[in-house]
């Protein structure tokens, strides 16, 4: 039965990815769930809580990203989602509790304080369990397999989740122990460390064990140099309690095996003793280069805007870097006036503010640009020179840009004229348009608003005015109209703009000796053909 209904779920599955519109996104990746148990040393014939630590450990392998889809699933493909759990037993080993659930379970390399759960499990072990045993962790959970997007991106639209559910079997191996004796374990404290620094390893000392240990004795050997101290110590760590050392440690190395020994001492039930664990922690170092982090203020510009751009340059070293130069690569359509900043000497921990002049073309295409972020340091304890490379996002707003596109001839004198004047919108979608005409003395509009409904990129929409024009205006002239244009974006900010075109003023009444000349000629023409009619 469980077969026909994991056929039938791969089967539902398939039928989704097919029937899914072209442009969804479908995940490559999914979650990684494991878990132990915070001490694997449990006593025998007692109901004791076994406490298990649920971790989502998945990183991206292969994630396509640019579209909204992609972005949206780059994010929640990762998440685990409606977990839930249970503890199958043995002959030794029962379990009381029931089914436990998560709602959210995030990966550790987007969120990395709630990538993992401590979920307790009520046991009943039997007196005469005592040896190692092996339970089933049972989890199933939903990741989201497929995120299609309708809508128009730049404003309202939906996003459609397809999620599918997965199961998995962990073994958790437990010791079921008669004797008092502590069990210690190492645990990394995470912490950011960089590659060719001195750097602060934190290690929590756990005793997993039902013994005290005292006078402990913790060394690290392996592929990092250990400065100080070369032993940390200890007074005492009570069962399920942990004590953290630390020690002073370089790498050059971006992964490093690390052997921990603790040695301490323990009673056995008729004296003091020596035991010794030993445990392997895998440590990871950055590339020093990353600890040079560069960001900016407000990275959204519009069209034609001119101004100044803050960026921020940090240290995030334990020491001091010097003759820091930063070299900025410009995008397409984004005009930086400064490509190359000395900065110079960075204190651990300092933020300088630099500004960058800037001016966005009139013509730039909407969307993200990226500005190709270089440099070389030197760290102030070490004579190498370090690189360091980075991008920083700039996104040019789409908000509408109009022209006023009109070539009308007036005449003096002369009421409840029809002038025509094209919008072009030649910016991002507009709607709710508000026109209002503002002539030169001597031409009234009789009613100088107009409203447009809205005005996608690159449309445009012609609107007529009704105008009187004095006779005392100049003819032959040109007179100027400003338009003053109010609309809002897709977002629904609200947009202002002004803009300019000319009216040419003639005569009046020239137009009309214009047309009984063009009607003369006409009577003529006909007269003419008449009279060669007649003598053929």
């Amino acid at each position: 039965m469980r077969s026909l209904l994991i056929v039938l779920a791969v089967l539902v599955t398939t039928l989704v990815i097919i029937l899914t519109p072209a442009n969804a996104a479908v995940a490559h990746d999914e979650p990684e769930i494991d878990a132990y148990v915070t001490s694997s040393v449990v006593p025998a014939g007692q109901t004791y809580p076994l406490q298990v630590v649920v971790v989502n450990t998945a990183k991206h392998e292969w994630a396509e990203r640019g579209s909204v889809e992609e972005e949206l699933l780059f994010n929640a493909s990762l998440t685990a989602y409606n977990v839930t759990l249970w503890l199958e037993g043995d002959e030794g080993i029962d379990v009381k509790t029931d089914r436990v659930r998560i709602p959210v379970l995030p990966s550790a390399s987007f969120q990395p304080g709630y990538a993992s759960r401590t979920v307790t499990f009520l046991i009943s072990v039997s007196p005469d369990a005592v040896g190692k045993h092996t339970l089933k962790l049972h989890v199933s959970y939903e990741r989201a397999r497929i995120i299609d997007v309708t809508g128009n991106i730049s404003g309202i639209y939906d996003v459609v989740y397809y999620y599918i559910k997965e199961e998995k079997v962990i073994p958790i191996e437990v010791e079921v122990c008669q004797s008092s004796k502590p069990i210690l374990k190492a645990f990394p404290v995470k912490s950011r460390m960089y590659t060719n620094e001195v750097s602060q390893l934190v290690l929590q000392i756990a005793n997993e064990g039902n013994g005290v240990a005292r006078n402990v004795e913790v060394k690290l050997s392996g592929d990092l140099d250990v400065l100080d101290p070369k032993t940390a110590y200890a007074a005492t760590i009570p069962p399920s309690t942990s004590v953290p050392v630390s020690f002073s440690v370089k790498s050059d190395k971006e992964t490093c095996s690390v052997r921990v020994e603790m040695s301490y001492e323990y009673f056995d039930g008729l004296k003091w003793v020596r035991g010794v664990d030993e445990d392997t922690v895998q440590l990871f170092f950055e590339p020093s280069s990353a600890a040079i982090t560069i960001s900016w203020g407000d990275n959204e510009v519009v069209r034609g805007q001119k101004g100044l751009l803050d960026l921020y340059i940090m240290n995030s070293l334990s020491y001091p870097v010097s003759a820091l130069v930063i070299q900025l690569e410009e995008p397409d359509g984004v005009d930086l006036k400064i490509n190359s900043i000395l900065v110079g000497f960075l204190n651990p921990g300092e933020v300088r503010a630099v500004k960058i002049p800037f001016e966005v073309d009139d013509e730039a295409k909407f969307g993200y640009r990226t500005i190709n972020v270089s440099g070389t340091f030197r760290q102030a304890i070490y004579p190498s020179v370090e690189s360091l490379h980075t991008s920083i996002p700039v996104y040019i707003k789409p908000e509408p840009d109009f022209e006023i596109v009109s070539d009308q001839v007036v005449y003096a004198g002369e009421d409840n004229q029809i002038v025509e004047v094209r919008i072009v919108n030649n910016g991002g979608d507009a709607k709710d348009i508000h026109a209002l005409l503002k002539p030169s003395p001597g031409i009234l509009v009789k009613v100088p608003d107009a409203f447009i409904e809205s005005l996608k990129s690159g449309e445009s929409k012609t609107l007529k005015f009704k105008v009187d024009v004095d006779e005392d205006v100049i003819p032959g002239t040109k007179y100027r109209v400003m338009v003053e244009l109010t609309s809002e974006d897709l977002n629904g900010d609200e947009q202002k703009e002004t803009e300019y075109f000319y009216v040419r003023v003639e005569e009046k009444g020239g137009h009309e000796y214009v047309l009984v000349l063009i009607l003369a000629l006409v009577l003529a023409a006909i007269a003419v053909y008449k009279k060669k009619r007649k003598k053929i």
